[in-house]
């Protein structure tokens, strides 16, 4: 699920935290692409090409938000594909 700028689907089923970012992101110019079956995992893109990731509410201010994802090897194997 990518939920950017100009699209932005919610589904109920989208955990809280991941619904909020997807929400604030298109006020700051980012886009944010959600890990599709359960809405847990997602990368945040800033207009600078910044990236970061987080895991529910594990987000990457330090690396725990990587660490995080990278931990548990089905969210790790998601993010190894997209690139």
């Amino acid at each position: 699920m990518l939920i950017d700028n100009n699209m932005c689907i919610l589904p109920n089923k989208i955990p809280f935290a991941s619904r909020l970012i997807a929400e604030v992101a298109p006020e700051i110019g980012a886009n944010v692409w959600i890990e599709p079956e359960y809405g847990f995992v997602g990368e945040i893109t800033f207009s600078n090409g910044k990236k970061h990731l987080f895991r529910n509410t594990n987000f990457n201010v330090n690396p725990l938000g990587a660490v995080e994802i990278a931990r548990d090897k089905g969210y790790a194997s998601i993010f190894l594909k997209r690139k």
